[in-house]
C-alpha cells in the first residue's frame, strides 16, 4: 500500500475516534451533586441530565446525601443513565452497588508520606489497599483522582499503580484525570497523557489558560480557555478513547453550566482539524465582564451561608461575612489563629478574620493584599503591617497559621513558614474597642469582604505551630474558641451551655510540706492543686453552680502547651553534647550519608586515633573516620537527634564493611580505650575490631586465635568510689528521703537517672540517660555514708533496668544488656546482647522503656513504635540468662533491622510515648503510661490483662479497624500530671496495709509526684482511682521499685522536658510512717455514689466538707483535649455534683458518698473531708449502695447517667408506626449524643417513611417539630425527667409542637414510622427528647 494513502487513511481514522471520542454519547456529567445552585434532588437531576442526551453520571456528594443514595439509583435507572463513577467510598454505596449489580468506578485522593520518592510511592499504594480490595468485591476499578500536591502529579499516579500491580497484582486500578487540577501540566500534557494512558479510566475537561489556576480562571466552560483547541488535539492525538467527563464545579445552576460546555465542545471540535471558529456560543453561567482587571473597590460584604467545605468530613464553610461578640482574650498576647480558607480572586482585599475594628489598637486582621493575593497580618498596636509575599487567592484550599507573640509574629501556609518578623509596639495610650467584636470574612466595620470560603478557625491562647494531619480542629487546653460553621442559618442551632462560674485559684500548694519545690524557678507561675481548690470554693456554694471552670492549662493557660517551658530556652542544653562521650557510646549514628539505628560508636586510640562504628544487626563496620568522634545536639539536653559523626571518612578497604555469612551477636569486652566485639558464627566466637597501628586496622578472628584474646579483662578504670550523706525526710503518712546524688564528680557525668534497682546485699545500680550505670552502697535507714561508683558507660539510653538473681540487665533502645563483671573490680568487662529484637527507631521521640522479667524467664518493655512487648523465653548463653541450666537450650531472637526472626510478642498498641512499665506480682497485668497528644486526651494509665485484652488497641495512632479504642485504666488531669511515668505494684510488709487488691504506685515525671492507684472491676472491666501521697521529687520521677531488702519505696528521676521539677536527676526513697492520717486503699464507684475504704477509721466526715465534680475528654486527632462538661457535650468545664451525705461504716474505715447524679465519665474528682483530691475514671458503675439509714432511690438528670438504661414499652401505641409507607429516610443517632443526619431534605406534603437506627449505648428518639420551638420544647422534655411515668412516656411531651415521633430506641435497636411531610415549607426542627439530650442531639428537615 502506497504510504501516502496508508497516512491518509490513519488521518481519517484519527478523526472519527475524536468524533466518537467528544460524543454526547461518551460524555460524563460531573461535579453537579453539591455544585449546583439549584440543589436539585435525585430524580430532577437525573431528568436534567438526560434531557441533555447525556448517558452517564460520576456521582459526587455530601454527607447530607447519603439518605438519598438510593433514590439517586432509582432515578438514574428510570432515565437510562448510568451511575459510571462514585467519589470515595461509603459503606451504605457499597451495599446498595451489590444490591443493584452496579460496579461504578470509585475515584480517590492518595496522600504519600516519607522522605523519599520510593516511601511516598509505596505509602501511597499500601494506603489505597483496603479500598482495592472493596472495589474488587463488587468488580469495580479504582481510578486515583488527581487532586493537586504530590498525589495529583502524573508521574507519581502511574508509579503507584506500577507499583500496585508489581508488588500486590492489582488489576483493578487506574487514573481519573482532571484537566482543572493540572494546569502545571500543561507545558508536558502530550508526555503525561502518554505514561497515564495505560491507566486511565476517566479523563475530565475543562477551559484552560496558561497558569489559569493562578489568576482566578480555574474552572472555565469550554471554548472559554486560551488553550482549549490545542488541549483537545493533544487529547486526541494521545489515542484515549475511554470516557470524556464534562463539570460543573461552580456555584452555578449545573444544567447552566453543562450546556455552556456541550456548547462550548461542539464549537470547538470542527477547529480540531483547522476548520475556521464559528459564532463563539452566548454562555449562560460565565461572562468576561467578571474577569476585569484588578481593583481595590471593596467586596459588598455578602450575608453569612453554609456552603460545601473542602471535604465532607469538614461539613459547610463559611461563604460570605459573620459578625460576633468578641472576647478582650481574642487579642491579649501571645495568641495563635489558625483557619482554612479557598480564595478564589485577588483583584480586592480578601478579609480572613479580623478582631475588633481599625480604630483601636487591639485590631488585628488576617488577610490578603488586593492584586497580589498574598497572606498578611494587620496590627495596628503591633507594628503594622506583616505581608507573607506569598500569594494564596489560587483557588485551591490552604492551612494558615498566625501566632503573635510580644517578640514575633509568625506566618505559616500549609506547614511551611513563610514569615517570622519582630513585631513592634505602639508608644504612648492603647485605644481600646468600644465593644468586642470578632469577625470571619469581613472587617467588624463591614467595609471590605471576602471572595472566597473559609473554615476550620481555631484560636488559642499561646504560640503555636502547624500540626501535620488533615482533619478538622478540635479543641485543645489553651483553645479560646473554635468555628466550624456548621450550623449557619439553622433554626436547630445549639443552645448555649451557661457561663463557667468565675473561679481564680492563687498559686501555692495547699500543703507545702508536700510539695517542698513550689518556690522552685519552674513552679514560678504554676497553679497547685488546681482541682483542690475548686473543691474548697464551690463546696461553700448553695445551689452548686451549673458549670464551673475547665482547667486552663499549664502555669494559667497563657502561652500555649507547655506552658512556659519550651524547646527554645528551657530544655535547650548542651551540658551532655560537650561531654566526654568516652571510648565507645551507643546511639542512633548518622554520618556520611548513612544511618546506624543500634550503632556502637568506638573512639579508637592507638598509635593513632581514628573512629569507627559497629553495626550488630550486620556485625561490620559500615563507617570509619579521624578528626573527631560523636556530635550530639542541643535539643531537649541531647538527648533526641542521635549521634552525628564528627570529622572526615577514612578511605578504607572494603573488608569493614564485610559481613560474615551468618552470625549471632553477643557483645562486646571492653578493657581501658580499647573495644573488641564477639558473635558467633557457625557455633564459634568470633572477635572482631578495629584498631589504629598508625593507621586504621580491621583485626577479626576466631576467639582462639584473636591477638587480644588475652586482654580483654583488665583492672578498673574507675576505681575511686565517692561518698555522698543522705537527707531523711519528716513528712507523714509518707516520708520522701534524699539519696543524695554526687552531681560534682570527677568524670563529669550527668545524673539524669532513669532506671535502678537492687543486688540481694542491697546495693543499688542506676542507669542514666548519657548511658552509664553507677553501683550505690550504703543505702540503709539513716543513709549516713553513702557510696557511689561508675559501672559502666557506652549504653544506648537505658531507659530499663532489672537485676535478676544478681544478674544486673539493662534496657536501652538498642537491646538488653547483660553486664558482666568478670574480674570483681565493680566495672562492667562484657557487655552481653541478651536479645535485640526490638525496633530501633531513627526517629527522635520512640524510646524503649521500662524493663521488668516474669517467673518463666521473658521479659517485658513498652516500645514508642511497637507497643508493650514480651519476648521469648531467653536461653542461657555465656554468663548471661536468666534461667537456670537445667532449662535446656532456647532460640536467641534475631533482629528486627537484620531481617532475623524476632522471638518477641506485641501485647498491645497504641500508646503514645509510653514511658515505664509496671508488672503485678503473679504476672497477671502489665501497666504503662501514655502521654496526652494526638489521640491520647489525656495522660492515662493502661493496663493488660493477660489472657483478657491481649492485642488490645488503646488509641495512639487512631482507631484500629474501626473500633473504639481499648478503655484505659484511668485518666489523670493534666493539672496534676501533664507527663507521666512507670508504675510499681506494692509488695512488701510495711506497705502491706496500702496494698488493697491489687494496688500499685504510679509516677508523674511532670508534675515530680507519686500516686497510689486503686482499682475497681465493674462488669469485668477495669477502671481506676488515684491519691497522690508524694510532691517532694527533686527531678521529674521515672521508675519506682520496692526495695526486698528493707521495704522501702525507692524513686529515680531526671529532668526530661515538662516537668516541673528543678534538679537533673534524683534518687529518692519514700517510706510509709503510718501515724493517725488515714489513706484511701480501695474505692467502689456505684450507681448512687463512691465507697472509699481506708486502712484507719476517719475521725469526722460530713456532707459539708466533701466535693465532687465530673469531666470527660474528647479522643481525636488534635494534641490532647479540654476537659469537657459531662452535662453541656462540646463545652469546656466541670459538672458539680451534689454530695447529698456522707455514710461512716466499718467503724470509720469506709466512708459511702451519696451522689445521686454521679454517672460514668472519664474523670470524677471528689475532695473528702480526710484532705485527699481523690481522681477517678468511672468507664462503669456498680450496683447502687443501699445499706444505710435513709437511702432513698433518687432519678438521674444527667444524659450520661443512662447508660445501661432500657425504655420499657410506651404506655400508649405509636400513632405513625402504622401508617402509609412513603420514601424511606434513614436517621441515625451518632456516638456522642448526635445525629449522623444533621439535615434531612423533603417536599411539602411529601409522603416519607422515617427508618430510626440506633448504635448508640443509651437511649434515643427522634421527635420531628414546629419551626421555631427547639428551645421551647427541649424546656418541657428536661422537665420529664421529675415525673415518675417520663420514661413510660418516652419523654415525648403533651405539646401542640409535636409533629410526629418514634418511639424511645434502646441500644442497637431500631424504631419505623411514616408520616406526610408539612405542607408548608420552612425548616422543622428534630430532636432526641430523652431529658438533656435535645441540646446537642438534634437538626433541621428542611420543607421545600
Amino acid at each position: 500500500m502506497p504510504r501516502r494513502l496508508l497516512t491518509l487513511l490513519l488521518s481519517v481514522c484519527s478523526v472519527v475516534q475524536a468524533a466518537d471520542l467528544f460524543d454526547q454519547q461518551n460524555l460524563a456529567a460531573w461535579c453537579i451533586v453539591p455544585f449546583d445552585a439549584k440543589k436539585r434532588s435525585p430524580e430532577d437531576r437525573a431528568e436534567m441530565v438526560a434531557k441533555m442526551g447525556i448517558k452517564k453520571i460520576a456521582y459526587d456528594w455530601r454527607q447530607e446525601h447519603v439518605v438519598e443514595f438510593e433514590r439517586e439509583i432509582l432515578a438514574y435507572q428510570k432515565n437510562g443513565i448510568e451511575m459510571f463513577a462514585f467519589w470515595g467510598v461509603h459503606d451504605e454505596a457499597l451495599r446498595l452497588f451489590e444490591k443493584y449489580k452496579m460496579h461504578p468506578q470509585l475515584w480517590v485522593m492518595m496522600k504519600g508520606t516519607g522522605d523519599t520518592q520510593e516511601a511516598q510511592v509505596k505509602t501511597a499504594a499500601e494506603g489505597l489497599l483496603p479500598i482495592l480490595a472493596k472495589a474488587k468485591a463488587i468488580g469495580s476499578q479504582v481510578g486515583i483522582y488527581n487532586h493537586g500536591g504530590w498525589g495529583g502529579e502524573p508521574e507519581n499516579m502511574v508509579a503507584v499503580c506500577e507499583f500496585l500491580k508489581k508488588n500486590h497484582g492489582t488489576d483493578n486500578v487506574g487514573i481519573v484525570y482532571n484537566l482543572h487540577h493540572g494546569h502545571s501540566h500543561l507545558d508536558r500534557l502530550p508526555k503525561a497523557l502518554e505514561a497515564m494512558k495505560p491507566w486511565l479510566l476517566c479523563l475530565n475537561l475543562n477551559g484552560m489558560d496558561i497558569a489559569g489556576d493562578t489568576k482566578g480562571r480555574k474552572i472555565l466552560p469550554l471554548g472559554v480557555g486560551t488553550q482549549d483547541v490545542k488541549v483537545l488535539r493533544q487529547i486526541r492525538a494521545s489515542g484515549y478513547s475511554g470516557p470524556i467527563g464534562i463539570l460543573n464545579h461552580t456555584n452555578e445552576d449545573a444544567e447552566g453550566r453543562l450546556l455552556d460546555n456541550l456548547d462550548g465542545l461542539k464549537w470547538l471540535i470542527p477547529q480540531l482539524d483547522d476548520a475556521p471558529p464559528a459564532a463563539k456560543p452566548k454562555y449562560r453561567t460565565w461572562s468576561e465582564a467578571r474577569m476585569k482587571a484588578p481593583s481595590k473597590a471593596p467586596v459588598t460584604v455578602q450575608k453569612a451561608s453554609g456552603v460545601p467545605s473542602l471535604n465532607e468530613e469538614f461539613g459547610k464553610a463559611l461563604s460570605g461575612g459573620l459578625l460576633l461578640d468578641g472576647k478582650g482574650e481574642y487579642h491579649t498576647l501571645p495568641f495563635t489563629i489558625e483557619c482554612r480558607a479557598r480564595l478564589d480572586s485577588k483583584e480586592r482585599y480578601n478579609i480572613l478574620v479580623a478582631c475588633n475594628p481599625k480604630s483601636a489598637d487591639t485590631h488585628w486582621e488576617l488577610y490578603t493584599h488586593a492584586g497580589r493575593g498574598t497572606l498578611a497580618l494587620y496590627m495596628p498596636g503591633r507594628g503594622g503591617d506583616y505581608d507573607s509575599k506569598v500569594n494564596i487567592c489560587d483557588g485551591q484550599w490552604h492551612d494558615i497559621v498566625a501566632s503573635v507573640s510580644a517578640e514575633l509574629a509568625t506566618l505559616w501556609v500549609d506547614g511551611k513558614m513563610v514569615l517570622e518578623k519582630p513585631t513592634g509596639k505602639k508608644d504612648g495610650l492603647v485605644i481600646h474597642a468600644g465593644v468586642e467584636s470578632i469577625a470571619f470574612g469581613r472587617l467588624v466595620e463591614g467595609t471590605l469582604g471576602c471572595d472566597g470560603v473559609i473554615d476550620d478557625v481555631r484560636l488559642s491562647r499561646g504560640v503555636m505551630k502547624p500540626r501535620k494531619g488533615g482533619a478538622p480542629r478540635q479543641r485543645m487546653d489553651n483553645t479560646l474558641e473554635i468555628w466550624h460553621f456548621d450550623d449557619l442559618g439553622s433554626d436547630a442551632a445549639r443552645p448555649k451551655a451557661p457561663d463557667p462560674a468565675p473561679f481564680t485559684p492563687d498559686l501555692p500548694p495547699l500543703n507545702k510540706e508536700d510539695n517542698i519545690h513550689w518556690q522552685e524557678f519552674v513552679n514560678r507561675e504554676r497553679v497547685f492543686d488546681f482541682y483542690g481548690k475548686q473543691a474548697l470554693q464551690f463546696m461553700k456554694q448553695k445551689p452548686l453552680p451549673d458549670l464551673i471552670p475547665a482547667f486552663p492549662g499549664m502555669d494559667g493557660g497563657k502561652q500555649g502547651h507547655w506552658g512556659n517551658q519550651n524547646d527554645q530556652v528551657t530544655w535547650k542544653d548542651g551540658r551532655f553534647a560537650a561531654s566526654d562521650l568516652g571510648t565507645v557510646f551507643s546511639t542512633v549514628f548518622k554520618g556520611a550519608g548513612i544511618t546506624i539505628p543500634k550503632g556502637v560508636c568506638v573512639h579508637v586510640k592507638g598509635k593513632g586515633e581514628v573512629a569507627t562504628c559497629f553495626d550488630p544487626t550486620t556485625l561490620s563496620f559500615p563507617i570509619v573516620w579521624s578528626g573527631g568522634f560523636v556530635k550530639l545536639n542541643d535539643n531537649r539536653h541531647g538527648f533526641m537527634g542521635g549521634g552525628q559523626m564528627d570529622g572526615k571518612v577514612v578511605e578504607t578497604l572494603d573488608s569493614y564493611k564485610k559481613q560474615p555469612p551468618s552470625g549471632r551477636y553477643r557483645g562486646f569486652y571492653r578493657r581501658n580505650d580499647t573495644v573488641v566485639f564477639s558473635y558467633d558464627v557457625n557455633g564459634e566466637e568470633v572477635l572482631d575490631m578495629v584498631w589504629c597501628d598508625g593507621g586504621p586496622e580491621r583485626i577479626t578472628a576466631p576467639r582462639k586465635k584473636h591477638p587480644f584474646r588475652n586482654y580483654l579483662v583488665l583492672p578498673a578504670q574507675w576505681p575511686q568510689w565517692i561518698e555522698t550523706k543522705g537527707e531523711l525526710g519528716a513528712q507523714t503518712p509518707f516520708a520522701t528521703d534524699r539519696i543524695t546524688i554526687p552531681f560534682e564528680n570527677p568524670h563529669g557525668t550527668l545524673f539524669f537517672i532513669t532506671a535502678h534497682d537492687f543486688f540481694s546485699d542491697g546495693t543499688a545500680a542506676i542507669a542514666t540517660m548519657t548511658g552509664e550505670v553507677w553501683l550505690v552502697k550504703g543505702i540503709d535507714e539513716k543513709l549516713e555514708k553513702l557510696r557511689w561508683k561508675r559501672f559502666a558507660t557506652g549504653l544506648h539510653q537505658p531507659l530499663g533496668m532489672k537485676i535478676v538473681k544478681d544478674k544486673l540487665f539493662v534496657l536501652g533502645r538498642d537491646q538488653i544488656t547483660c553486664l558482666h563483671d568478670l574480674n570483681g573490680d565493680d566495672e562492667a568487662d562484657f557487655y552481653e546482647c541478651v536479645t535485640n529484637a526490638m525496633h530501633t527507631s531513627p526517629g527522635g521521640h520512640d524510646f524503649i522503656v521500662g524493663l521488668e522479667a516474669d517467673k518463666e524467664g521473658r521479659w517485658y518493655f513498652a516500645s514508642g513504635n511497637q507497643g508493650v512487648c514480651r519476648t521469648g523465653i531467653l536461653p542461657v548463653t555465656g554468663a548471661a540468662g536468666i534461667l537456670p541450666v537445667s532449662a535446656g537450650p532456647g532460640r536467641m531472637p534475631g533482629s528486627h533491622e537484620s531481617g532475623g526472626t524476632p522471638d518477641l510478642q506485641v501485647l498491645a498498641t497504641g500508646f503514645r510515648n509510653p514511658n515505664g512499665l509496671g508488672i503485678s506480682q503473679d504476672g497477671r497485668f502489665i501497666t504503662t503510661s501514655v502521654q496526652e497528644g494526638d489521640w491520647t486526651p489525656a495522660t492515662s494509665i493502661c493496663q493488660i490483662e493477660l489472657g483478657k485484652n491481649e492485642g488490645a488497641h488503646f488509641g495512639a495512632g487512631g482507631p484500629k479497624n474501626n473500633q473504639p479504642p481499648e478503655p484505659v485504666l484511668m485518666y489523670l488531669p493534666r493539672g496534676e500530671d501533664n507527663s507521666a511515668s512507670s508504675q510499681a505494684f506494692i509488695s512488701g510488709e510495711k506497705w502491706a496495709s496500702l496494698k488493697g487488691d491489687g494496688n500499685l504506685i504510679h509516677l508523674s515525671s511532670g508534675g515530680g509526684s507519686a500516686w497510689l492507684v486503686m482499682r475497681q472491676n465493674v462488669k469485668g472491666r477495669w477502671q481506676g482511682a488515684a491519691v497522690k501521697i508524694s510532691g517532694n521529687f527533686d527531678s521529674g520521677p521515672q521508675c519506682a521499685r520496692f526495695n526486698p531488702k528493707d521495704g522501702h519505696l525507692y524513686v529515680n528521676g531526671m529532668q526530661g522536658w515538662g516537668s516541673y521539677t528543678p534538679k537533673d536527676g534524683c534518687f529518692q526513697r519514700v517510706r510509709f510512717t503510718g501515724g493517725d492520717k488515714p489513706v484511701p486503699v480501695a474505692f467502689e464507684a456505684r450507681d448512687n455514689g463512691l465507697l472509699i475504704r481506708f486502712n484507719q477509721a476517719v475521725k469526722d466526715a460530713d456532707a459539708a466538707t466533701c466535693f465532687a465534680q465530673c469531666w470527660n475528654y474528647k479522643y481525636g486527632p488534635q494534641y490532647g483535649s479540654p476537659e469537657y462538661s459531662v452535662k453541656y457535650a462540646d463545652t469546656p468545664g466541670h459538672d458539680p455534683l451534689e454530695v447529698r451525705s456522707v455514710q461512716k461504716l466499718d467503724g470509720g474505715k469506709a466512708l459511702f458518698l451519696e451522689i445521686p447524679q454521679i454517672v460514668p465519665a472519664n474523670q470524677i474528682h471528689v475532695r473528702l473531708s480526710t484532705g485527699h483530691d481523690v481522681f477517678i475514671t468511672a468507664h462503669a458503675l456498680a450496683e447502687p449502695f443501699t445499706d444505710f439509714p435513709g437511702y432513698t432511690k433518687i432519678a438521674k438528670t444527667n444524659h450520661a447517667a443512662q447508660i445501661g438504661l432500657e425504655a420499657p414499652k410506651p404506655v400508649k401505641p405509636n400513632p405513625w408506626a402504622k401508617g402509609e409507607p412513603g420514601r424511606e429516610i434513614i436517621v441515625e443517632a451518632a456516638l456522642g449524643l448526635q445525629f449522623v443526619q444533621k439535615q434531612l431534605m423533603a417536599k411539602a406534603g411529601e409522603k416519607l417513611t422515617i427508618r430510626f437506627n440506633n448504635p448508640d449505648v443509651v437511649p434515643h428518639n427522634w421527635l420531628l417539630a414546629k419551626p421555631g420551638s427547639l428551645q421551647k420544647l427541649g424546656e418541657k422534655c428536661n422537665l420529664m425527667i421529675t415525673d415518675p411515668q417520663g420514661l413510660a412516656k418516652h419523654y415525648v411531651p403533651d405539646s401542640d409542637d409535636v409533629i410526629a415521633y418514634t418511639d424511645m430506641v434502646n441500644p442497637k435497636g431500631g424504631f419505623v414510622i411514616h408520616l406526610t411531610a408539612p405542607k408548608e415549607k420552612g425548616d422543622y426542627p428534630y430532636l432526641c427528647t430523652f431529658p438533656g439530650h435535645w441540646m446537642v442531639m438534634n437538626g433541621v428537615m428542611k420543607v421545600e
